[in-house]
């Protein structure tokens, strides 16, 4: 028998290699196992097994790995596909859903390490470090390793070589979650209820669950998470944004103690090789995490459930480029679980596809708390502000707003979506402004708190000392214009002196547990104000804050990309959604210059279908997702000629060859980026997908190509 081995390297278009079984190995589909390549030791996945005739010579497997089969076949299979669907390597799909140290050959799964005391009695001739660890036996019959790690490691094994104690493996550690949250039987309101039930009852296994912000939508993920694990099921539970899972692991934690395991890219390596390995042997049935975490190694998925369903990052932003709500559609149909899209703001394809009876439907039209209602919104013309004189970032209807909520003791959200101290630097003489050079972008004034300035590129991460003169014209008059979250906090505390300001952005929430700490310190009431770029304007759930201010909800209104408004729309309703939660009446203050802008106007008066009626026949005018599908392929060079060349090539090719589809070339909103030139080509039609695939059968892309299926940005 031989077997296609995968390995995390290219090796053709994605094939594997072939080997020999041995008879006496014991091998399925989906093995872990050490294979010879190159004179080294490699561990590869089994993909397929087979008794076909093999005209080459076939090295042997060398053995199994501990785990043995750490993927079930239909995760190879998912694999298989989101490399076709997606044009992307298989091998960059399977370093995407397994831990990187898997791939070494001398891994094993990471077991705790656990010591049991034995009946033989201790001898008197004991050293005075080895009493101690006998006497701790006296209270209790096993410890971990991590637990005797106060005595050195030669110590222990002299006792277990005395017979005295014995070494085994017990679990596999996992993460200690802090519950906040006060852990009590809920009943179902009966809105919920029905919607509990008919989740539960019917037959397509895909469900958008429509709620308003505070109806209630967390509270039936845990009772059908509850539902799922009593049947031995595991559930996959997602947000779009790291700092939206320690509110998930609150709410959960209690109900699930030891069961829980989370995902994401803020975790060391070894956390979350451990957190894989527990999900992977059955010990967690609730699997929290972001986008990442749908390929979690769950054998018996029952339930997927993404929250925020609507957010654009739930699009994987490099190969490959996989879209997390496909990936669980493809699960559904792979292994029967049901899936739970919940959102306030849902994106437009996924209503379409309700509303066309393609998905089931569910609406929450209510907050849950009694006295909750949804908060008064109002549009603040930032134009007007000018006129009559007020030159500050906060309109008076908005620092007024925040003196009263600072005096009545509750708390307040400002947010911006624009992280720094000012969004560029210009020249007042001469009106030039500092540029990347890598960058086809503006540089970012930012300030520390000692009040030290520098440049920053928000796309290359490159640093700049702030010029004595322009390089421009030589002139001093060089000034920092726009504002950030810096500024805003910075004039903030000139404004209240005594208030308690934190800023979330990605400046301030670099280390692994800042988003835990920021929550349980909003939770506890120790900041007044939160300021912050998008990560805290969706999902949190807290009671006390009574007031949402948007600084400025101009920013990316005016994008050239067909999806800006509804972004818009969907941002805004969710930041006004953090205000009044509770019993105590919420109010939102969005200050724009573009009162008038449809989007700005549906917030106001909490208007989700019919913004949505509106944007579907726009789109549907102008031929737009979800009436047709789109692939963007773009091209990068550092050579600028080659770059829209390139681009103007395959634009010309594919009119020739890919009819009744339409074919678009333009270059990138940031054309230049991390020192490469940007090209995009679109291709648009009833099925782009199968189109492109026989095109490249006969035209493969030449280096520098990236495809994009099914893009969220567009620009």
């Amino acid at each position: 028998m031989y077997a296609e081995i995968l390995l995390p390297v290219k090796i053709g278009h994605n094939k594997g290699l072939t080997y020999k079984v041995p008879q006496n190995l014991n091998i399925e589909i989906g093995s872990a196992v050490r294979i010879p390549l190159r004179n080294q030791i490699k561990t590869g996945i089994v993909r397929e097994l087979h008794q076909k005739e093999i005209s080459f010579n076939t090295k042997d497997i060398i053995s199994t790995k501990e785990g043995g089969q750490i993927l079930a076949p239909w995760q190879i299979e998912l694999a298989e596909w989101v490399a076709d669907y997606y044009f992307a390597p298989l091998y960059k799909v399977l370093k995407t859903m397994l831990p990187k140290k898997i791939w070494t050959s001398t891994s094993k799964i990471p077991y705790e390490t656990i010591y049991l005391r034995t009946d033989k009695e201790a001898p008197s001739s004991l050293g005075s470090k080895q009493k101690e660890i006998i006497e701790l036996f006296s209270t209790k019959k096993i410890y971990t390793r991590q637990e005797l790690k106060a005595y050195p490691l030669a110590t222990i094994k002299s006792l277990i070589k005395k017979g005295l104690l014995t070494e085994s493996t017990g679990d596999i550690k996992g993460l200690q979650h802090e519950s906040l949250h006060q852990s009590s039987p809920k009943t179902l309101a009966p809105e919920q209820q029905i919607i509990f039930d008919g989740i539960l009852s019917t037959k397509k296994p895909i469900s958008l669950l429509h709620g308003i912000t505070g109806s209630g939508k967390t509270e039936i993920y845990l009772q059908l998470a509850q539902k799922m694990v009593a049947q031995g099921k595991q559930v996959i539970l997602m947000a779009p944004e790291i700092s939206l899972t320690p509110q998930l692991i609150d709410y959960f934690a209690d109900y699930f103690q030891g069961q829980l395991a989370v995902l994401h890219s803020k975790l060391s390596l070894g956390e979350r090789e451990r957190e894989w390995w527990r999900i992977e042997q059955g010990q967690a049935k609730i699997i929290i995490g972001s986008r990442s975490a749908i390929f979690a190694p769950a054998k018996n998925v029952g339930l997927i459930i993404m929250d925020e369903e609507h957010e654009w990052s739930y699009k994987q932003d490099q190969t490959p480029y996989y879209h997390t709500r496909d990936v669980a559609f493809k699960i559904s149909e792979l292994t029967g679980a049901k899936i739970i899209l919940g959102s306030a703001t849902p994106d437009i394809q996924t209503r379409y596809l309700a509303e066309t009876g393609k998905i089931n439907l569910f609406t929450l039209k209510n907050r849950i708390l009694p006295g909750s209602s949804l908060p008064q919104v109002q549009l603040i013309d930032m134009r007007a502000e000018l006129h009559k004189g007020n030159l500050s970032i906060f309109s008076d209807q908005l620092a007024n707003s925040l003196a009263q909520t600072f005096q009545n003791k509750e708390q307040a959200i400002l947010f911006l979506n624009r992280r720094g101290h000012s969004s560029s630097m210009l020249c007042r003489d001469c009106g030039h402004t500092l540029q990347c050079n890598q960058c086809d972008v503006s540089l970012t004034c930012h300030r520390s708190r000692a009040g030290n300035e520098w440049l920053t590129c928000h796309h290359c991460g490159g640093h700049k000392n702030i010029p004595e003169k322009c390089p421009e014209c030589q002139g001093a008059a060089i000034k920092s214009i726009g504002i950030g979250t810096q500024r805003v906090e910075e004039e903030l505390q000139k404004l209240f002196p005594t208030m308690r300001i934190a800023r979330a952005d990605k400046d301030t929430t670099t280390q692994k547990d800042s988003f835990q700490k920021l929550y349980k310190a909003l939770k506890n009431h120790e900041i007044d104000v939160l300021v912050g770029t998008q990560m805290i304007g969706k999902g949190l759930d807290l009671p006390n804050v009574t007031l949402v201010g948007v600084v400025l909800a101009d920013i990316g209104l005016h994008i050239p990309d067909f999806r800006a408004s509804e972004r818009n729309f969907q941002l805004m309703m969710q930041v006004a959604g953090r205000a009044g939660r509770a019993e105590k009446p919420g109010q939102v203050i969005i200050q724009t210059y573009n009162p008038e802008h449809p989007s700005l106007e549906s917030t106001k008066e909490h208007h989700y279908l019919p913004f949505y009626e509106t944007e579907l026949s726009t789109r549907k005018t102008l031929n737009y997702p979800p009436f047709t599908r789109t692939i963007k392929l773009t091209f990068k060079s550092f050579d600028q000629k080659n770059c829209s060349q390139a681009a103007l090539e395959l634009t010309n090719l594919f009119k020739k060859e890919i009819p009744n589809h339409i074919i678009d070339c333009a270059p990138a909103l940031i054309y230049k980026k991390h020192n490469k030139y940007r090209y995009h080509v679109y291709l648009q039609g009833p099925n782009p997908h199968q189109a492109l695939k026989s095109f490249l059968q006969k035209h493969p892309l030449k280096e520098g190509w990236v495809i994009d299926v099914d893009p969220v940005v567009m620009n």
